[in-house]
């Protein structure tokens, strides 16, 4: 994002009070939907949101910008493509969004900006230079890097399965290797936070394929990439 306009005290109030009736209005018309997703629920939007808040604060983004509360509406709807269909759910979720704005009144540049980042968090995540971009991305992929990146790939792989998607454990094993080695953490507070656990996680995958445990696979999946033809991208058929 080239330009992003500080805000007076006022205007702050004012972004504060347009995120929160956009946040209720997300919940009101997608949270129930969300809910049938395993993985890709009410609760990963709102943890991604969460977590969108914290780099941002890392990065010394603040509330003061109006790039913040941009960053916090892309966080929002990143996800609602969802509730139509896996594929190309990004494009999706961004063209729902531009003309939710356009509704509200936002100023088109501004919805510009803030609907381009979402398509940044298509998997295999594409180069950005900016800054929003990656906070988002590293938001949403969070859990690379985290305790529960197993638990979610069970969650993912459950979503997957229900769509018909099925896999082995050793196929899903070793997909996941590849994702996470492709994988890299953009801004400089995710790797700081992040990367250290994110090795940890491929180091247990790879005894993971190396030694197959027999246990249920919620216990021990890894997280997979949330749209199945991008298999084919990443060489994992």
């Amino acid at each position: 994002m080239k330009y992003s306009r500080k805000l007076y005290s006022g205007e702050i109030a004012q972004e504060k009070e347009n995120f929160g009736k956009l946040k209720t209005e997300f919940l009101k018309n997608f949270g129930d939907e969300l809910e049938k997703l395993d993985y890709h629920n009410k609760s990963h939007t709102l943890k991604t949101l969460e977590h969108v808040e914290l780099l941002a604060k890392l990065e010394r983004i603040l509330p003061s910008e109006e790039r913040y509360w941009d960053l916090k509406i892309a966080a929002l709807y990143h996800d609602v493509g969802q509730t139509i269909q896996s594929k190309g759910h990004e494009k999706i979720s961004s063209e729902y969004l531009e003309s939710l704005l356009s509704r509200k009144g936002y100023n088109p540049m501004r919805i510009k900006n803030i609907s381009k980042m979402i398509p940044y968090t298509e998997m295999p995540q594409r180069h950005s230079k900016d800054i929003c971009v990656k906070i988002l991305q590293d938001a949403d992929l969070y859990s690379f890097g985290r305790d529960n990146f197993f638990e979610n790939g069970g969650l993912l792989r459950s979503e997957l399965e229900k769509k018909g998607i099925m896999n082995t454990n050793a196929k899903w094993y070793q997909s996941t290797l590849k994702i996470l080695k492709v994988h890299k953490f953009k801004t400089k507070s995710a790797k700081k936070l992040l990367n250290q656990k994110k090795r940890e996680n491929v180091k247990t995958l790879k005894k993971l394929i190396s030694n197959p445990p027999r246990l249920d696979k919620t216990i021990l999946n890894a997280y997979s990439i949330s749209c199945y033809d991008l298999y084919n991208r990443f060489g994992l058929e």
